[in-house]
């Protein structure tokens, strides 16, 4: 049984999603100041000061790989080491991230049946008894309507301190980003929703990283076999976002999954993509100086991967 029972206090009928019948959009502000503490940066399960990799399992476990603290550029396979279940009966997610509100560990926001809760970290680790890592109550994000957004992630874009969650709109298929902030207790208020992004019908494999090192969260998605990267540019409150578009690289038609993680430890977000025929996790560490925005070849993290779903 679940601890955290993290879908039974949401299945009902609920006011609408905040804000999203707005008939005026206002149009994607980012901020420098949002980026002190990353709020996506939440995967750190075990307190250590490393980012961890959750998953789901088959069977529905919510698990983490923990990072082992070190990168052996000879040896990346030891980087993430064993499988520790933190919770089960979650296989009736429909989105699952990981985030962070302010205090240590990571928390998870989950969606089902167009409702989202936020699983706050229990903020101590007890090796001896994972299943106690996620706080046992979940507050609601928002309201009702989250599945009308597609491709969901995570990023800080709209100078909140808290995550902003960004989906495609089903219906127009722009971009969206719903901007929160963090309330003292943990949980958080969702504002308005704001404009990240025009027609973006054709795109998936979105995730958050500051690509360029600039202090301005920027984003990844993949369109065909090509990984785009969209670096945002910091504009006035109320201004359309202005974004610098690069091609990272070609053969990502061979991804069936990628996300962003500090697999290093050096302070920057690598990208991580599922090799799809295989079930390999790979590495392209973030190797970018002065602005430009370079990533290094593959380093393998293994191929126990192939089975869970998803990977965040």
């Amino acid at each position: 049984m679940s601890r955290t029972r993290p879908f039974s206090r949401w299945r009902r009928p609920g006011r609408a999603l905040a804000a999203a019948t707005g008939a005026a959009l206002l149009l994607c502000a980012t901020s420098t100041a949002a980026h002190a503490q990353d709020p996506t940066s939440g995967s750190d399960f075990t307190i250590d000061g490393h980012e961890d990799i959750p998953a789901r399992t088959a069977d529905g476990r919510l698990v983490f790989h923990p990072h082992s603290g070190t990168f052996d550029p000879a040896d990346p396979g030891a980087t993430y080491t064993g499988t520790i279940t933190i919770d089960e009966d979650w296989a009736e997610a429909d989105w699952l991230a990981s985030v962070n509100t302010g205090w240590p560990g990571g928390d998870i926001l989950v969606e089902n049946d167009g409702f989202i809760a936020l699983h706050q970290h229990s903020r101590v680790w007890n090796p001896d008894d994972p299943l106690s890592t996620l706080a046992p109550d979940p507050t609601r994000v928002g309201g009702a309507g989250w599945d009308s957004f597609e491709e969901k992630f995570t990023g800080s874009f709209v100078g909140r301190n808290g995550p902003s969650i960004v989906g495609r709109d089903s219906a127009d298929g722009h971009l969206y980003a719903f901007p929160s902030t963090l309330n003292r207790d943990g949980s958080l208020t969702i504002g308005e929703k704001q404009l990240l992004g025009r027609d973006f019908r054709g795109y998936d494999q979105f995730a958050s990283a500051d690509l360029n090192g600039d202090e301005v969260t920027d984003f990844v998605a993949r369109s065909g076999s090509v990984l785009y990267g969209f670096l945002m540019m910091p504009t006035p409150a109320g201004a359309e976002a202005s974004t610098n578009i690069v091609r990272i690289s070609d053969g990502w038609e061979q991804a069936d999954t990628t996300l962003t993680k500090d697999v290093d430890s050096d302070g920057k977000k690598d990208l991580v993509s599922r090799i799809a025929a295989t079930g390999e996790l790979v590495a392209f560490l973030n190797v970018g100086e002065n602005g430009a925005v370079a990533f290094s070849g593959r380093h393998s993290l293994g191929y126990e991967w192939a089975q869970e779903n998803p990977i965040f």
